[in-house]
């Protein structure tokens, strides 16, 4: 991705607190490779100090990629991320992003693609949330 080696992105990388992302996708075939998964994971790495952030696909297609881990465990973090809204695929996403990566993660607004049962155990990390009030908004 560009985003680290742009000067202005270097500059204000750190002053930047809300960011809304829409990724149109007019792919026929979305399938072959998730794109918004990787601006996503990029997007968190590079500005660190997101309070909010609002990131979704506009897409005419029923099947629009949404968030999608795999199964596999993201490897991002924020320790200033206080509301997010999201696309993801499935329960299994949606659990990987309250694991407790997000620690001050106060609001999720989060719209499901599938409701399947989890396919595997997800360490989700209970501890950080006991004394925090959270909203969490399902859509379908």
């Amino acid at each position: 991705m560009c985003l680290d080696k742009n000067p202005l992105i270097d500059i204000f990388k750190n002053q930047i607190s809300k960011m809304v992302i829409t990724i149109a996708d007019n792919r026929k075939n979305l399938f072959e490779g998730n794109v918004s998964t990787t601006v996503f994971t990029h997007v968190l790495s590079v500005f660190t100090n997101l309070r909010f952030l609002k990131f979704h696909t506009s897409s005419p297609h029923e099947y629009a990629q949404r968030l999608s881990f795999e199964n596999k465990p993201p490897t991002f973090f924020s320790s200033t991320l206080m509301e997010l809204h999201a696309n993801v695929h499935s329960f299994n996403d949606c659990l990987y992003l309250l694991d407790g990566r997000f620690n001050q993660l106060r609001t999720f607004h989060v719209k499901l693609s599938t409701v399947l049962r989890p396919s595997r155990m997800i360490n989700n990390q209970v501890g950080y949330y006991e004394n925090k009030i959270i909203i969490v908004r399902i859509y379908m």
